[in-house]
């Protein structure tokens, strides 16, 4: 069966993401604002501890700080946990 969106996590490559807004002279605050997301949830992002939505990601591509750069560089794609499996 193929994959839909439910089947899959998206998490940022925290490295790239750092690298390239250090390239483009932004802190991290700044790169929340950006995006329009709080300073708080981009921490979350960042670290793991959340995984991204399809308006965030839209919202990265969107953003200057992150022109160019491919999807497969921002984030990588990993299957979501259904149930408990043994």
């Amino acid at each position: 069966m193929p994959a839909t969106h439910s089947d899959e996590r998206y998490f940022l490559r925290d490295e790239t993401v750092r690298r390239l807004a250090r390239r483009r002279h932004k802190n991290l605050c700044e790169v929340a604002s950006a995006l329009n997301i709080s300073r708080s949830y981009w921490s979350q992002l960042l670290t793991g501890a959340r995984h991204l939505t399809p308006p965030v990601r839209s919202r990265i591509l969107a953003c200057p700080v992150f022109e160019g750069v491919s999807e497969d560089e921002l984030w990588v794609v990993v299957p979501a946990i259904t149930g408990c499996e043994k």
